[in-house]
């Protein structure tokens, strides 16, 4: 299991963008600090309820500049020729690459939300094929030293992208997947894959995992040698159980709701967003049920370390092979405490075996199997001390 802080600058009223963005980049070298294998940002566009991480390729230079170790992810470049050419995309993986020394992936995306859609002039039915037409010409030009690409969007004569990447044979391109066809398609083409925010549950997320990495497809010529799927997680981590709820839970379930505001009209404009609307008659229901969407959903975690790492676990059994906290809704302060707790009680847990217990803890464990072992046929006398 590994693990990646996610930030979309959700920025609270009567906040400043100015601070909200230098808070980023506290946070991400404090994520390193701790032990944080990856940070990534969303691309969104025009989104209300604070979402303001327009631009990531701007903020990601510096932030590579104060780190060492800790890799980056663009989350969501759209491949729409209104919104992004691919072969902008691009160039801009292969120069953020050079700037990160190798430490840059990128997870491209469709669109989810009508605010972007329209504000670009792209219609709905059309993301589709942009996405399908527009990753094979991105991944083409950083593929190949000279290429060119005739499709029904793009007709690009000979030409060789400048500059070209320091990872050979070029950094990790992949898409995020809602649906069973994208996360099907992820494992055909071989690319990484991101999902998350499906809420439908444990035996929902174990289907999606398995169904990528079932259909996966080495690309003989690409990067990933295996498959890789990262999951989304919205929460947050205190000291306690209580405490996190307190802290965060109104406005993480708050955030959510706003987020997935568009979904029930996306499926009414394309046949192949039906299932959102599946997706937004869930958090409906659901949002009002909170042990449900913080134990069942599989895409929250509000708790104490005890229970994070519970919840972790079963995104481990389900196959999920790099968990992405998104920590925006709570004030900066308490995100960056959360980072801490992860960083201290988390990551351990997962990567370094051989915790630390409490005495209490420990001794509560030693008087159950003393009295197991007195009570068998076989078994000692050990008295009443501990």
């Amino acid at each position: 299991m590994r693990f990646g802080l996610l930030s979309e600058a959700e920025t609270h009223p009567g906040k400043s963008y100015y601070s909200k963005y230098w808070e980023m980049v506290d946070e991400v070298v404090f994520a390193e600090k701790m032990g944080w294998d990856m940070y990534a940002t969303s691309e969104q566009h025009f989104a209300v309820g604070g979402v303001s991480s327009s631009a990531p390729e701007c903020i990601y230079p510096y932030m590579f500049a104060v780190t060492e170790h800790i890799k980056f992810a663009h989350v969501g470049p759209q491949l729409s020729p209104m919104i992004n050419h691919p072969l902008r995309v691009a160039e801009r993986i292969a120069t953020m690459d050079i700037m990160s020394k190798g430490r840059f992936i990128t997870a491209t995306t469709r669109g989810n939300t009508t605010l972007a859609l329209r504000a670009f002039q792209t219609e709905a039915k059309d993301t589709l094929s942009h996405w399908e037409e527009g990753f094979r010409l991105m991944r083409m030009a950083l593929e190949k030293d000279v290429f060119s690409f005739q499709g029904d969007i793009y007709q690009v004569p000979p030409r060789s992208l400048a500059p070209k990447p320091v990872t050979r044979p070029y950094p990790v391109i992949g898409t995020t997947a809602s649906s069973e066809g994208r996360h099907k398609a992820a494992g055909e083409m071989g690319i990484l894959c991101m999902n998350g925010g499906r809420f439908l549950g444990w035996e929902d997320l174990a289907k999606m995992n398995e169904l990528y990495k079932s259909s996966w497809k080495r690309d003989p010529n690409g990067p990933l040698a295996e498959p890789e799927i990262y999951s989304l997680i919205y929460g947050h981590v205190a000291e306690t159980d209580k405490i996190a709820r307190d802290e965060g839970e109104d406005a993480i379930l708050a955030s959510l709701d706003i987020g997935a505001d568009a979904f029930g009209r996306l499926a009414k404009m394309a046949d192949d967003y039906a299932y959102f609307g599946e997706l937004r008659e869930v958090l409906e229901t659901r949002l009002k049920d909170r042990d449900y969407m913080r134990n069942d959903s599989a895409s929250v975690i509000i708790g104490g370390p005890d229970t994070t790492i519970k919840l972790l676990e079963k995104f481990e059994e389900c196959g999920t092979d790099l968990v992405w906290f998104r920590f925006d809704s709570v004030d900066h302060h308490k995100t960056m405490k959360a980072i801490e707790m992860v960083g201290r009680h988390v990551i351990p847990h997962f990567k370094h075996g051989g915790i630390a217990r409490s005495t209490e803890d420990v001794l509560t464990d030693i008087r159950a199997m003393r009295a197991e072992v007195a009570a068998s046929p076989t078994g000692y006398n050990f008295g009443t001390k501990s």
